[in-house]
């Protein structure tokens, strides 16, 4: 997943979280009151798989970059010896 997921979900959960709290200005239509706090916990939830995976995402290809460079040193490495 992308960032912008993470800012998606949390900004969900910022809106469901303020409706939450402050039920008065839902009050015509109690069960958006209601529904607001399980939409909040699903949106955390979505911010924190995203985050996790946007972790995860970053850290692998790090690492690939990272091998890549060495190995390019060491073939640069071994054609100096080779010569």
């Amino acid at each position: 997943m992308k960032s912008w997921k993470t800012s998606l979900f949390a900004l969900i959960a910022a809106v469901a979280g303020f409706i939450a709290i402050h039920p008065m200005y839902t009050a015509h239509w109690p069960v958006v009151s209601d529904i607001a706090g399980y939409i909040m916990a699903g949106g955390l939830a979505g911010m924190g798989l995203a985050a996790k995976d946007a972790a995860v995402h970053s850290t692998s290809v790090e690492v690939q970059e990272s091998t890549i460079e060495s190995n390019i040193a060491a073939q640069a490495a071994a054609r100096k010896a080779g010569n």
